[in-house]
């Protein structure tokens, strides 16, 4: 049955997500990395904004150096950037503080770097989730991050102080992070209808996404 197929299919991204998972999650992290050019880089433009490395030895800008790469080594460089953006539109008489751009860093939204909103987001975790029974075809995620937040939060416990949607939110940058830094996401499973519906209706749209699936990778597969 095609409905099969489709499950099939399901159970492979599902592996290949837990493989990626469990790849990226034995990365180094930046501490590990310790400061690159980057982060040079990116100190000297802000020089340009408010003079904070003039007239300093190459000890005392290296010490500047890895104290930035410390306090927002672990951002990916485009979100540095969207907090340049606030830095600039804050007229400030000094430059700020390494603890004090982390904060803009985190204060940046998905979508100022081109993702949905987490609002977006949530409302399609949701959804997919908790609201399946609505489900009436097929229907393919948004994007790997949308996906990998909502898997994060079903394996969550909601009751530890912290609302779902705050773990979503939580989670959804973390992916974002992710995919920001080059991390090869997963592509996300297909949401199915509920299988208690017409039997006759359900394949008829499972024979329709199974043939968008066997086109978009390209192979045979068996209904």
């Amino acid at each position: 049955m095609a409905m099969q197929a489709i499950t099939q299919i399901n159970s492979q991204l599902q592996s290949d997500y837990k493989d990626s998972t469990r790849k990226d999650s034995q990365k180094k992290t930046a501490d590990e990395f310790g400061p690159d050019l980057s982060i040079s880089a990116f100190l000297d433009e802000l020089n340009l904004i408010k003079s904070f490395l003039n007239n300093k030895t190459d000890d005392q800008v290296e010490t500047i150096t890895k104290d930035w790469w410390e306090a927002i080594g672990d951002f990916p460089e485009a979100v540095w950037y969207e907090a340049k953006k606030r830095l600039v539109k804050a007229c400030m008489i000094f430059m700020v503080t390494p603890g004090e751009f982390r904060k803009m860093c985190e204060e940046v939204e998905p979508e100022e770097l081109g993702y949905a909103s987490t609002k977006q987001a949530y409302t399609e975790c949701y959804f997919n989730i908790h609201q399946q029974n609505k489900i009436t075809q097929p229907r393919r995620w948004s994007h790997p991050t949308v996906f990998i937040a909502s898997e994060a939060l079903r394996a969550e416990n909601c009751g530890r102080g912290i609302s779902e949607h705050g773990q979503f939110k939580k989670a959804y940058l973390a992916a974002i992070y992710r995919d920001l830094n080059g991390s090869r996401l997963p592509c996300p499973p297909v949401v199915l209808p509920m299988l208690d519906r017409k039997q006759g209706k359900s394949d008829q749209c499972a024979n329709s996404h199974l043939a968008k699936l066997k086109s978009k990778f390209g192979g045979s597969t068996n209904a």
